[in-house]
């Protein structure tokens, strides 16, 4: 356990912040379709965008995670936190913020899972919260990650070019 000087971070597990192109998608017809924006052993919370009209609810039990070499498919889950993002550009949709905790794993599940975060991983996220603000539900929209894309479609090229690539690009 973290103490930090506002709080103390009840955290079990680490959370890590991903590389762009991971995904979680929501069964059983993987409408629900979003950027994951952290993940632990516990659990994993992403965005999704829905249309203003459908229903916000999590009724999904299972979800599949998903980037380039990885695809992990029916994990039980079970909602934790479900609210919308405030977004001033869209009249059609409607951004969610989502956080689900993992359902009972069987081994080959939390490797894969495990792996999944060894692989994706960019850096370790800390709670510098104090446990007042963590428990109140003011300016939630202001703690969250938004997405690094706004949109569901792969970036072209998400590897970096090496250094001896950037060197040998001619400009014409």
């Amino acid at each position: 356990m973290k103490y930090h000087r506002e709080g103390t971070d009840r955290r079990k597990r680490n959370r890590y912040r991903l590389q762009q192109g991971a995904y979680a998608a929501f069964s059983p017809y993987y409408i629900k379709l979003g950027p994951i924006v952290n993940i632990s052993l516990g659990g994993f919370a992403c965005h999704y965008f829905i249309d203003r009209d459908q229903r916000d609810d999590l009724v999904e039990p299972y979800v599949s995670l998903r980037n380039n070499q990885f695809f992990i498919r029916d994990i039980p889950v079970k909602g934790v936190c479900n609210f919308e993002i405030n977004m001033e550009e869209s009249h059609y949709l409607k951004m969610m913020y989502c956080g689900v905790q993992f359902g009972q794993l069987t081994f080959e599940q939390f490797k894969a899972i495990d792996e999944f975060i060894i692989y994706n991983t960019l850096d370790i996220l800390s709670d510098r919260r104090s446990a007042i603000q963590r428990r109140s539900r003011k300016d939630q929209s202001a703690r969250l990650d938004l997405p690094r894309y706004s949109s569901f479609e792969t970036p072209v090229d998400m590897n970096r070019r090496s250094r001896n690539e950037r060197r040998n690009t001619t400009i014409n």
